[in-house]
């Protein structure tokens, strides 16, 4: 399958040996600008214009779509244009390039999804070894 979306609001899926439209992700942004599947096909980010200043604080917005619900599960505005996006083999980071408005390009690697150990704060407490946390056989 082929992922397409050219300054428009829709991403189409579309079947090269047929040649047609089987299927489509609507209203993405005002204009689809870049996109990007993720291996094996799991998500699909998109860098759109989204009808602001593109050289502002905010620029073209980066949205990453889960392709099975369609659902957003992040979006970033890195500032200046996007002008390329590419995942890594595990889509655990994404690479992108962008440009300012006096065409400085910076290429920046983005970590996507959730972090491999969680925050210190949200570990279960350590165990003390105390009869109330030791473990305790389960008989039937």
């Amino acid at each position: 399958m082929l992922f397409a979306g050219a300054f428009g609001p829709d991403v189409h899926v579309i079947d090269p040996s047929s040649r047609t439209v089987v299927d489509a992700i609507p209203d993405v942004a005002p204009s689809v600008l870049q996109l990007a599947l993720s291996p094996p096909t799991a998500y699909l980010v998109t860098a759109a214009d989204t009808g602001g200043d593109i050289w502002g604080a905010n620029g073209h917005e980066l949205c990453v779509r889960r392709i099975s619900d369609r659902e957003v599960i992040m979006s970033h505005w890195p500032g200046g244009n996007v002008y390329d996006l590419a995942w890594s083999p595990d889509n655990r980071w994404l690479a992108l390039h962008t440009e300012d408005e006096e065409g400085a390009g910076e290429t920046r690697i983005m970590r996507i999804g959730l972090p491999e150990e969680p925050p210190a704060d949200l570990r279960p407490p350590e165990s003390t070894g105390s009869a109330e946390t030791a473990p305790r056989e389960i008989v039937p």
